[in-house]
């Protein structure tokens, strides 16, 4: 048993253990100078006798890349940055794990010799199939950077560059999902996101590359999930292959997201009922409680159109009470009552009396939700104008300051004032 353990540390594990010993200890004190030496010895004579030689390997030949780097002595880095990928290479032959010790591989290639960004790209492209969602986030943004150089060298189009953005955008949100309050992870997502953006791929471009895929593999979740996810990140919504996606997407995993992008598509074609069952489908499914209010705002905007004021304001306040300061649910309802004076009210005075309540929901919206406050001071100085003067309320027995309540489907109360 003692021979076996003994394999591991080579033909003179004396010797080994004694430069094991001494590098870790170089290495503790953040001497990875002196560390180099008893380091080297390790690696070229007992490579299996330590994953750590793998691990500690890399910071001990990063700080001799730094030192290459500052004293310009481009030859002395290249060595270096070819014995730092032997390190990666090595550590796969005797520990494995492939795949996450590629994705390392290529980023610290990328990292120290951006010229070489083809075989950083090759390396990730096989950790990333092999990760798949599980491919880390230094890798995933990684990926998207040398796939826009890839590009811009002519080396593959613009159809390979989205589907590198689906695989690099899949893992990061399975990474926000399992630490949703991690605020790097944000960032890496933003980041790969506009990379996307910055190559402008058109609906064209994207639909060729996944239409012969869909067709193929109708009922891959994945697939269906990049389909729709990408299409919709280009606004590319009112594609046939985005409904057909959609749709199988639904019928096979309902879930909050596909019954929003149907009821987006009915709306579209004008089929309104269809397009509220969605809204409320999708409001049922979905837990997190911004995209809740979301949902009930766009249902509260579709029954609007459908001319069902009362139960479009409904929508608006469950909107309200999701998000909280959130003003757009309150310019909504402001606007529907501004729409409705002339039906609410049996003479000039009631009918001009509605703006008062609609001023109301304007000014509760800037109030509470800064950001909107140039949409509701626009809105406050069109409808301004329209409220009752002292002269009409005066001959309707109404003086400033009362309480005055509005009457038809609004109902509510509001204080005069001119």
């Amino acid at each position: 048993m003692y021979a076996q353990d003994d394999a591991k540390f080579g033909t003179d594990p004396e010797t080994c253990k004694m430069n094991l010993s001494l590098y870790s200890e170089f290495y503790k004190q953040k001497n990875y100078v002196d560390a180099l030496t008893p380091w080297r010895s390790v690696f070229n004579t007992c490579p299996e006798s330590s994953k750590n030689i793998y691990i500690h390997g890399v910071r001990i030949i990063s700080e001799q890349i730094d030192k290459a780097k500052e004293a310009k002595n481009l030859e002395l880095k290249n060595k270096y940055i070819d014995t730092l990928m032997m390190v990666y290479d090595q550590r796969i032959k005797y520990f494995g794990q492939e795949a996450d010790v590629l994705e390392r591989k290529a980023v610290d290639l990328f990292k120290n010799d951006e010229s070489r960004f083809e075989e950083s790209y090759n390396m990730l492209l096989k950790a990333i199939d092999i990760n798949k969602e599980k491919t880390g986030a230094a890798a995933s943004l990684g990926f998207m950077q040398i796939s826009v150089l890839m590009m811009n060298a002519q080396k593959i189009d613009k159809g390979v560059v989205v589907e590198n953005y689906s695989k690099a955008a899949e893992a990061v949100e399975a990474s926000i999902k399992e630490k949703p309050d991690d605020a790097d992870l944000v960032k890496v997502k933003e980041s790969i996101e506009a990379l996307f953006v910055s190559v402008g791929p058109d609906c064209d471009v994207i639909i060729s590359l996944f239409q012969p895929k869909f067709e193929a593999n109708p009922e891959n979740l994945d697939l269906l999930k990049n389909i729709t996810k990408v299409l919709k990140k280009q606004s590319c919504t009112e594609s046939k292959l985005f409904f057909d996606a959609s749709e199988k997407l639904y019928s096979l995993e309902p879930s909050a997201e596909a019954a929003s992008n149907l009821a987006q598509m009915a709306v579209k074609k004008g089929e309104l009922s269809k397009a509220s069952k969605f809204y409320l489908q999708a409001i049922e499914l979905q837990q997190d409680a911004n995209e809740k209010a979301q949902y009930y705002l766009e249902l509260a905007n579709l029954n609007k159109d459908l001319g069902q004021l009362a139960q479009a304001r409904t929508y608006a306040f469950k909107a309200a009470e999701l998000r909280a300061n959130w003003g757009m649910p309150y310019l909504l309802i402001g606007t529907m009552y501004a729409s409705s004076s002339k039906s609410c009210g049996e003479n000039d005075f009631e009918q001009k009396a509605v703006f008062w309540v609609a001023l109301d929901k304007f000014y509760k919206a800037k109030a509470i939700d800064p950001s909107i406050a140039e949409s509701a001071n626009k809105l406050i100085n069109t409808y301004s104008q329209y409220i009752p003067d002292k002269e009409n309320a005066f001959f309707y027995n109404y003086t400033e300051g009362q309480s005055y309540t509005v009457g038809c489907w609004i109902n509510e109360s509001t204080t005069i004032r001119f």
